[in-house]
C-alpha cells in the first residue's frame, strides 16, 4: 500500500504488498462472489440450487416426495448422476441465455465450503 499511497519506495514496513493482488488480470478459479448469488434449474421431479457464496450450500430436492423442500439430498451418492446432469445443464443453459454475464463464472475445482487443508 505504500506505492499506492505515493510514499518512497525506500519506505519500510512490515508485510508484502498488496499491488501485484490489485491489478492481477483475471483468475484461474472463482467459486463464490462478493455477495451470495443464486442459480437454480428445476424440472417435475428435482430442483438443484447452486450458490455461488461462502455461507450456503448447494441444494438438490425431490419435489415428488418433499415439496416443500426440506431435506438437501446434495450428498447422497445414489443422487450424485443426476446432480452433475443438472449442474451442467444448470451452466450451459446460462451461458447459451448470456446469464454468466453477472459477472458469474462456471466453476473451477470444489467450492469454497468443499475446500480441505491440503499439505
Amino acid at each position: 500500500m505504500i506505492a499506492l499511497a505515493g510514499l518512497p519506495a525506500e519506505t519500510q514496513m512490515d508485510g508484502d504488498s498488496l499491488v501485484p493482488l490489485l491489478k492481477r488480470k483475471g483468475d484461474d478459479e472463482w467459486n463464490f462472489s462478493a455477495a451470495p448469488t443464486t442459480s437454480a434449474i428445476r424440472d417435475q421431479r428435482y430442483k438443484y440450487a447452486y450458490y455461488h457464496g461462502i455461507w450456503d450450500r448447494n441444494g438438490f430436492c425431490d419435489l415428488q416426495s418433499d415439496p416443500l423442500e426440506q431435506h438437501n439430498l446434495i450428498d447422497l451418492p445414489q443422487y450424485q448422476d443426476l446432480i452433475n446432469e443438472k449442474h451442467t445443464r444448470l451452466f450451459d443453459e446460462l451461458a447459451e441465455s448470456g446469464g454468466l454475464k453477472m459477472p458469474i463464472r462456471r466453476p473451477a475445482g470444489e467450492q469454497y465450503h468443499d475446500r480441505k487443508l491440503r499439505r
